[in-house]
């Protein structure tokens, strides 16, 4: 079976983005940007890249601290992006659910695996 692009997403594409991760509803950072994809290849893998700014940084390693954790490897959070593209006349929004993040790139960018996404 060969590998099957169900959806991609690059946040720099979009004329207008907000990006912000949350954990039981309560924002804890802004997302700089965010690309993913949702791939099948008999199962269905979800992946991506965060880019966080200074400010975002911050907050995610204070929540870091709040949740008893030692780094960002130890959390988990949802993830809404809600964005206009040349395509849709509306706001679109899309939440991916139980981010982790599995491996940081360089100090600001992270590759993220999640479990699902709902879209409006």
């Amino acid at each position: 079976m060969s590998r099957r692009t169900i959806e991609e997403f690059d946040s720099e594409k979009c004329s207008w983005v907000s990006i912000e991760a949350y954990n039981d509803n309560r924002r804890i950072a802004r997302i700089k940007k965010l690309n993913y994809l949702v791939l099948q290849d008999g199962n269905i893998s979800y992946r991506g890249i965060i880019v966080l700014d200074a400010a975002g940084q911050s907050d995610m390693e204070k929540y870091v601290e709040f949740s008893g954790g030692r780094d960002f490897l130890d959390i988990e959070f949802d993830i809404v992006v809600s964005y206009k593209d040349g395509q849709h006349i509306r706001l679109q929004t899309r939440r991916l659910k139980k981010v982790q993040i599995d491996s940081p790139l360089n100090s600001n960018t992270f590759s993220i695996l999640f479990v699902s996404i709902n879209s409006n």
